[in-house]
């Protein structure tokens, strides 16, 4: 089986956007406590437009994804951030290219990009 990797962005209306911003730790919280087969979920804030955030995740296979999309707080997290999108989430599929280990994982690098936690 294949690891997934996944990344979604999307842009707020506004910034700062406290409702929206809870809503999106709230979810990485529950996504982390309930998904075991969810192997990473980070979200990630642009430094130059804080309105715009990237959500990275990478699933065990396509049947932890499928999982995950249908999970009850995947549908309150939409049902509470879309409204506060100026447009809609834009879904990435990505397959490693370079620097994973061979199991498809990341090393730990010391530049980390600045998470929103």
């Amino acid at each position: 089986m294949t690891a997934r990797v996944r990344l979604a962005c999307f842009r707020l209306h506004r910034a700062p956007d406290p409702a929206a911003e809870a809503a999106i730790r709230s979810f990485v919280d529950a996504v982390r406590a309930s998904e075991p087969r969810t192997l990473e979920y980070e979200s990630y804030r642009d430094l130059d437009d804080p309105t715009r955030f990237f959500h990275l995740m990478r699933f065990a296979d396509g049947l932890a994804q499928r999982e995950h999309r249908h999970t009850d707080h995947v549908r309150r997290f939409v049902d509470r951030l879309y409204p506060a999108c100026a447009e809609a989430p834009v879904f990435h599929d990505l397959e490693p290219f370079a620097g994973q280990d061979d199991r498809g994982t990341f090393p730990q690098h010391p530049g980390r990009l600045g998470r929103l936690r």
